[in-house]
């Protein structure tokens, strides 16, 4: 052990002597295991050991630079002219400081820490360049980046943060002139807030789009939908459905030319206009020779389209506006725009292929024009491509879910709201209505999608067709349901379901004219109403004379018609009426809402009721409406043995004699009876007659 020790000891003396004797060599590399900017130099004796060697296997290099030689005590001139020397392998802006001492080691280190200057960039050196917040299906939605200036710039731990403070940490660096892509997962689809922050939380850009309150909203972007992205083009934000993730933002800005004439007397026109995309100041990297063509797009022109009906005040909150083409052609509407009055709403402009067929409707949503219209009183326009006013109109106040309608060429308020149909107008006052009844004729001319039928036509219909029907209220709301009546006309009677429940005043006899779909429940067909301007109080009161029936009657091709029965109370249970006459028997049913008190009459009762046929699944039952639907018949007894003079004139002539015959025959036997029991009762006694009895049933079960 103690020769070991020995060794060692010499060794390092001789190693110690020849460092102070011979000259030293120092290489400086990276600290590559923590990657620090921190520098490490490594001393050798090249006069003991083989440098390159070492040098190699440090520096991890196949080519190493030539190595500096250091000065040392006895070789103050190493490093001068004559002796081999080179630059260190470092960066040209790196100063590396010669040690003046040598330590006396074989390998020594020296860490020597280099500072990083602090780079501030300016606001909008890096721009938020194209967002896409409503990604297609299976898609994620992204930010893009663009670098402003003429050098690389290191994103590492600058981050984008959203409106609800989500944060998306950022790496990598970004290329002069150049794009990156970040993926995000929290952006709003109908707005928010896009912030571009560098380390110290600075913010370099930002972007508001859609309906995110940032206390001014009306400066916010446009939201996007599917299939486009938020893109900045020439300073602004715009809503374009060419994407361009990660190269330069491309989009068409249509210029119309101010030469454009329109010529008003044809009813339709297609003009070619050249549209092109505005000039632009030249990107890095783009071809200087490239020029943009302009590109021919074809519009239609109509004097024919013209706004019909507009909704400023719904109830569901979601306005629309709509417009009739009149001619017999159809009409595609890329290229046209709608607007409220100047200041208000930003104007909505088709910017795709909208047909609207020849003769038909097309309704527009709020929510695909963003336009509101005021409900105190607004202007509502629609501009051709040309940006000429092709029609307009100004209201005043709105009432809630009325509509402003053209009709007969005037514009009117109406509560008949009728989207994507023929325009009407029911005004309904407390105890008188206005409107004229309408003729079938000039129903079915006047709303194609709802054509007139009568209610007998109803039977042989499909269930959920559209139809329109005409008649007198029989049933008034809340007698059988709150959300039920019955209408009849001259062929039959149908229940009308509303559930909403929202009727005007009615009462029996009104007429009304009903749009619907027809739909069936327990078996029974009914029009199903949608909304209170499904149904048209017309002028005028026709009571319904009701249909003569026997219970053999009771078929379903009376169902929902009003009848009248005469007939024999035979039993009652509850609500539930059981009556007979000579052809069979048939059921009545108390609905509670009628009021009719059941106690009022009593089995045996020959009644006379009068009420409607209403099918219960596998029943058709006679419901009255009140108590006024139901009387008693009241008949005179005839005296005992004697028939009336006006029953012997209602019997036939020719049997009057037969029947008198058959009467005397019929008292006779009767007589002969009776005069029998009281001899019998007379000559025999009582134990008699029994033990007689007795031995008659005996012989009898025998």
């Amino acid at each position: 052990m103690k020769r070991k020790r020995v060794i060692c000891l010499v060794s390092m003396l001789l190693i110690l002597t020849s460092m102070c004797i011979q000259p030293s060599i120092a290489a400086v590399v990276d600290n590559n295991i923590s990657g620090s900017n921190i520098k490490q130099y490594y001393f050798f004796d090249c006069e003991q050991f083989d440098c390159q060697v070492i040098y190699r296997e440090i520096v991890g290099t196949e080519e190493p630079s030539p190595i500096v030689a250091i000065p040392s005590v006895d070789n103050p001139t190493a490093g001068e002219a004559g002796v081999e020397e080179s630059v260190l392998p470092t960066d040209a802006s790196e100063v590396v400081s010669i040690v003046d001492s040598v330590v006396p080691t074989d390998v020594a280190i020296v860490s020597e820490t280099t500072s990083v200057p602090e780079v501030i960039y300016d606001p909008q050196s890096i721009r938020i360049n194209e967002v896409v917040s409503a990604a297609e299906t299976g898609e994620k939605e992204w930010v893009e980046l663009y670098n402003t200036l003429d050098e690389v710039v290191s994103l590492d731990a600058w981050f984008i943060e959203e409106g609800a403070e989500t944060k998306t940490v950022l790496s990598g660096q970004i290329e002069p002139r150049g794009y990156l892509v970040f993926e995000t997962k929290n952006l709003n689809n109908s707005g928010d807030l896009i912030m571009l922050k560098d380390p110290k939380g600075q913010i370099i850009d930002q972007v508001v789009y859609g309906d995110w309150d940032d206390g001014n909203s009306l400066d916010n972007c446009p939201v996007t939908d599917k299939g486009e992205s938020l893109a900045l083009y020439e300073g602004e934000y715009v809503a374009n459905s060419q994407i361009t993730k990660g190269s330069q933002n491309i989009y068409d800005r249509l210029e119309i030319s101010p030469t454009i004439q329109v010529e008003t007397t044809s009813t339709v026109e297609t003009q070619v206009i050249t549209q092109a995309q505005e000039p632009s100041q030249p990107t890095a990297g783009a071809d200087p020779e490239l020029v943009l063509t302009p590109a021919p797009i074809t519009y239609q022109y109509s004097d024919q389209v013209k706004l019909s009906e507009f909704l400023p005040a719904p109830a569901d909150g979601i306005e629309w506006i709509e417009l009739y083409n009149g001619g017999a052609v159809d009409v595609d509407l890329d290229g046209w725009s709608l607007d409220d009055a100047d200041g208000g709403s930003s104007p909505y402009r088709i910017a795709d292929s909208l047909i609207v067929k020849a003769g038909s409707y097309l309704d527009l949503s709020q929510t695909t024009t963003k336009i509101q219209l005021n409900n105190s009183g607004d202007e509502v326009r629609l501009i051709d491509p040309s940006g000429q006013v092709v029609d307009s109109v100004t209201y005043t106040a709105s009432h809630e879910n009325m509509s402003w309608a053209k009709v007969s060429g005037n514009w009117v308020e109406t509560n008949f709201v009728t989207p994507e149909l023929a325009n009407a107008v029911a005004t309904v006052a407390e105890s008188t209505v206005s409107t004229t009844v309408v003729s079938p004729e000039t129903i079915n001319t006047v709303d194609p999608m709802y054509p007139y039928k009568k209610i007998i036509d109803l039977a042989v219909l499909d269930l959920r067709s559209q139809i329109m029907i005409q008649g007198s209220v029989t049933v008034l709301p809340g007698t059988f349901s709150k959300n039920v009546i019955y209408v009849q006309d001259e062929t039959g009677g149908v229940q009308v379901y509303f559930d909403a429940a929202t009727w005007p005043q009615l009462e029996i006899g009104r007429k009304v004219m009903l749009s619907g779909t027809l739909s069936q429940s327990l078996g029974e067909k009914r029009v199903l109403l949608k909304n209170a301007s499904d149904m048209m109080v017309l002028e005028g009161v026709q009571e319904v004379e009701p249909v003569k029936v026997t219970t053999a009657e009771f078929k379903s091709n009376l169902v929902g018609s009003l009848v009248e029965l005469e007939a024999t109370l035979f039993e009652k249970d509850a609500s539930s009426w059981f009556l007979t006459d000579a052809y069979g028997g048939a059921k009545a049913y108390i609905k509670r809402g009628t009021q009719i008190s059941t106690s009022l009459f009593n089995t045996n009762d020959k009644l006379k009721i009068t009420g409607v046929l209403v099918q219960n699944s596998s029943e058709t039952l006679l419901q009255p409406r009140a108590e006024s639907d139901i009387s008693e018949i009241k008949t005179e007894p005839d005296a005992v043995g004697v028939t009336s003079a006006g029953a012997m004139e209602s019997l036939p002539p020719s049997n009057q004699g037969e029947y008198i015959k058959m009467g005397i025959v019929a008292s006779a036997v009767i007589l002969g009876v009776i005069n029998g029991v009281l001899l019998v009762r007379k000559y025999l006694s009582k134990r008699k007659i029994k033990g007689i009895w007795y031995r008659f049933k005996t012989g009898l079960q025998n």
